[in-house]
């Protein structure tokens, strides 16, 4: 069976004044497609996934005090530096120098 490629071709060609001459149904179908797409993804990702409960390990972690120190005593490095910033004393760069003022 051989394919008409200018029927084919036809039936693109005259296929807008269609859509246009019904646009009341062909609005219908495409909300109608919209929906379809739509339902099919909300059920893709919210219904066939399966709910997979956490797996509780019986393994405590301990509380390691020489990691802890090490992180305290960076944050008060930070910290005594952010409040030097405050205190330092820049110089004016768009001031005119004492010399030149003759």
């Amino acid at each position: 069976m051989k394919l008409n490629f200018n029927k084919i071709k036809n039936f693109f060609r005259k296929l807008p004044r269609f859509l246009a001459k019904k646009s009341f149904f062909t609005s219908i179908a495409l909300i109608f497609l919209a929906l379809l797409v739509g339902g099919a993804v909300f059920y893709q990702y919210n219904f066939l996934p399966q709910k997979i409960t956490p797996v509780l390990n019986d393994i405590v972690s301990k509380f390691q005090e020489k990691k802890y120190q090490e992180v305290l005593s960076v944050w008060q490095e930070m910290e005594s530096r952010f409040n030097e910033a405050g205190l330092k004393q820049y110089p004016n760069i768009f001031a005119a120098p004492a010399a030149e003022i003759d």
